[in-house]
């Protein structure tokens, strides 16, 4: 059995925690449009979290640390609707 550990710099993972952990407002809830597809808006928004999925649609949700969150809906990987909740 082979044990496989990736070596990091302790800087590597706090800039990648930063990255992850930005928060995001609604200029960036703005950006997203009907159709992206979902690596479009992780490249705006970043990773999110996959709440849900049956064999079409996955919602994912971003939230930020003051509690204020987008939740987005895709079908076929691409955007079908969008909702923000709290965002400035």
């Amino acid at each position: 059995m082979h044990v496989f550990q990736a070596a990091f710099h302790p800087q590597q993972l706090e800039q990648s925690a930063q990255v992850q952990l930005r928060p995001f407002d609604r200029a960036e809830y703005e950006q997203l449009k009907i159709g992206m597809s979902l690596t479009d808006v992780r490249s705006i928004l970043n990773r999110g979290v996959e709440v849900r999925r049956s064999e079409t649609m996955a919602t994912f949700v971003w939230e930020n640390p003051d509690g204020s969150k987008i939740t987005a809906i895709f079908q076929s990987d691409k955007l079908k609707s969008k909702e923000q909740l709290g965002l400035h």
